[in-house]
């Protein structure tokens, strides 16, 4: 697994660099993902209607919301359904995941780490090195990395070019 490397000029770590981000994002947008990706995570592909209605948005509202998310990356859309949200996707990708017993994607191999390791849960991941294509294994139990090929590494694209690198969005 690897990305392009993150710009030197950078002095932020990922957490901090997560938390500006998130700080930037309107609060609708934040509840808008935030509600997709739980239901993604339990296999879901949630319908607009059925998240504009739970978090009591306006059809039009939540259309204004969705179509910059889809510019910025932060969702993707099939049909009238929310197919992907925070990096989780019931879309396939070459970023296998089973979370928790449920079959999923995700948009790149940072997604494949991060996840199961923020949620506290057990996963098996298969995502290919970027280098040759082959397949690395791992195994998350309870959020902790239990099992990973020796001599991975991961690298970090500035946000600029981290769209382009990732599985489809």
């Amino acid at each position: 697994m690897q990305l392009v490397a993150k710009p030197k000029e950078s002095k932020l770590s990922v957490k901090e660099q997560w938390e500006r981000y998130i700080l930037e994002v309107p609060h609708a947008q934040n509840r808008i993902v935030k509600e997709a990706f739980h239901r993604i995570r339990r296999g879901e592909s949630p319908a607009i209607s059925e998240i504009a209605h739970t978090l009591r948005m306006s059809p039009n509202e939540i259309s204004n919301h969705l179509q910059i998310m889809l510019e910025h990356g932060s969702i993707t859309l099939e049909e009238e359904s929310i197919t992907g949200a925070g990096g989780l996707s019931t879309t396939v990708t070459p970023h296998q995941m089973r979370l928790d017993g449920v079959d999923l994607f995700c948009w790149c191999a940072l997604d494949t780490l991060g996840i199961p390791s923020a949620l506290g849960s057990n996963a098996s991941v298969s995502s290919p090195y970027a280098s040759n294509g082959e397949i690395a294994k791992l195994e998350f139990e309870k959020g902790r990395l239990t099992k990973a090929p020796t001599g991975i590494f991961l690298q970090l694209a500035p946000p600029s070019q981290a769209r382009l690198l990732c599985g489809g969005t």
